[in-house]
């Protein structure tokens, strides 16, 4: 019963959404609260996400399709990106990722 409990709740974040606001929540860090390029894909089981966030997110190459090496470890950086399994309890979602341009968050947890 529980695991058709938490199926109903997943299904409500089923689709492909769009952040228009983001924050950390005891980070001290200020509210993101422009457009940042991102997408988040959820299916009833897994999801994947990615986004550019920073003061330069929107910026493009000095060169189109010929970055420097310092362009290429600037966007680098202010990319985030991962793909694996969720669980949604109430108003919490927990991700669990599989895959993420960081290793060491692979077998870790995002909650939302």
């Amino acid at each position: 019963m529980k695991d058709d409990v938490n199926q109903k709740e997943a299904e409500n974040v089923v689709g492909v959404w769009q952040i228009k606001q983001a924050g950390r929540q005891n980070a001290g860090s200020p509210l993101m609260d422009k457009s940042f390029p991102n997408i988040f894909i959820f299916t009833s089981r897994h999801y994947s996400m990615a986004w550019v966030a920073g003061e330069n997110a929107n910026r493009a190459f000095a060169e189109r399709w010929n970055p420097t090496n310092d362009e290429k470890i600037e966007r680098f950086d202010s990319m985030v990106v991962n793909a694996g399994t969720y669980e949604v309890k109430g108003s919490v979602l927990t991700a669990h990722p599989v895959v993420a341009r960081i290793p060491d968050f692979i077998g870790g947890k995002l909650t939302c």
